[in-house]
């Protein structure tokens, strides 16, 4: 499947460094960038991409010049804001659908907000970092325990990426439909991401 890769513009990562350690710039999210949102249906396999997200994520005491330092201590605070309006499934009337099954009017935004990094381990050169969190969508919370994959590239920017299972019905969502609902999507979804923050 073919994935849109779009700019994140207001997407930026702050890295704080704690007294006695040295401290790292904030950084932008590289426009080559991409989050999408895949399902299926009944007929054919579907995506959405999502264009905006608003996050900012702090990290102290990290000092490395590569992943094998970092640790589960260093994350402070991270959380993500994705505007319902801007999830775009290139079809007009399951994105109308899709947005009003996630209640955009009365929750205009979908968050997730970390609340712990359970373990940061080494496979190579490449971080797997073990976390809980909870993703709010529709109103409802729902608790999630994500792996992310993390590399640092030869220019110093972060790479990370990963798929999040999901159900629609976690949030009390009833999957959309499209064409006078002969076409129905299934409830298990994922959310695809590989994201890369330069300096």
């Amino acid at each position: 499947m073919i994935h849109s890769i779009f700019a994140f513009p207001a997407l930026a990562i702050l890295f704080m460094g704690m007294p006695g350690t040295r401290p790292v710039a904030p950084s932008s999210l590289d426009p080559t960038s991409s989050i999408t949102i895949e399902g299926g249906s009944n007929l054919r396999d579907w995506s959405a991409d999502v264009p905006v997200v608003e996050s900012t994520i702090v990290i102290s005491g990290f000092t490395g010049n590569d992943l094998s330092s970092l640790k589960p201590e260093h994350f402070r605070s991270l959380e993500l804001r994705i505007p319902v309006r801007h999830i775009d499934t290139g079809n007009r009337g399951f994105t109308r659908n899709l947005h009003k099954y996630l209640l955009m009017e009365q929750h205009p935004r979908i968050t997730y907000r970390l609340q712990r990094v359970e373990s940061v381990t080494m496979e190579g050169a490449k971080a797997v970092i073990r976390a809980s969190g909870t993703i709010t969508a529709a109103g409802k919370d729902h608790k999630v325990n994500t792996r992310t994959h993390a590399i640092m590239n030869r220019d110093g920017s972060i790479q990370f990426s990963g798929e999040q299972p999901l159900l629609m019905t976690d949030f009390g969502i009833e999957p959309p439909t499209a064409l006078l609902g002969t076409v129905k999507a299934h409830d298990a979804i994922k959310v695809v991401y590989d994201v890369r923050y330069a300096h």
